[in-house]
């Protein structure tokens, strides 16, 4: 179990907790969080965080309003440079992200939402319903 503290934090429970919640049996790193730091001006977010998310387990991030979580999940996407470290992603492995906007995909499956997440699967369903749709189609006209 990891912690991420943010620093000057006036409250103990203000604190960004990373949780493994299964254990791999193969120790592999999919990514590799080394030496990373945040601020913005004063506030330091996140100070030398190392980190390395094994394959086949899952994580969790758990943490107050405010501590980091989000900003976390972008640094690890790219989407935020820390001002310092690195995040490495294993050559072979990706990284799908969905957006934290509840509203963006209501008119969509949880699988579609999900699937949305990475364009080519997203491309790839499509054409399949296309698919399906016009060999549906050639059978009723049969």
């Amino acid at each position: 179990m990891a912690y991420l503290l943010p620093a000057r934090s006036k409250h103990e429970n203000n604190k960004l907790k990373l949780v493994n919640v299964g254990a791999a049996s193969k120790i592999s790193r999919m990514i590799s969080v080394k030496n990373v730091t945040l601020s913005f001006g004063k506030r330091v977010l996140f100070d030398e965080v190392n980190l390395n998310f094994i394959k086949g387990n899952c994580y969790g991030v758990i943490g107050a309003n405010g501590a980091g979580k989000s900003t976390f999940l972008k640094i690890l996407s790219g989407e935020i440079e820390p001002n310092k470290g690195t995040i490495e992603i294993t050559p072979g492995e990706r990284m799908a992200v969905l957006k934290q906007n509840q509203f963006e995909f209501d008119e969509f499956t949880v699988l579609n939402t999900v699937l949305k997440g990475h364009d080519q699967l997203w491309s790839v369903m499509h054409e399949r319903e296309k698919f399906m749709q016009r060999k549906i189609s050639q059978k009723k006209m049969a």
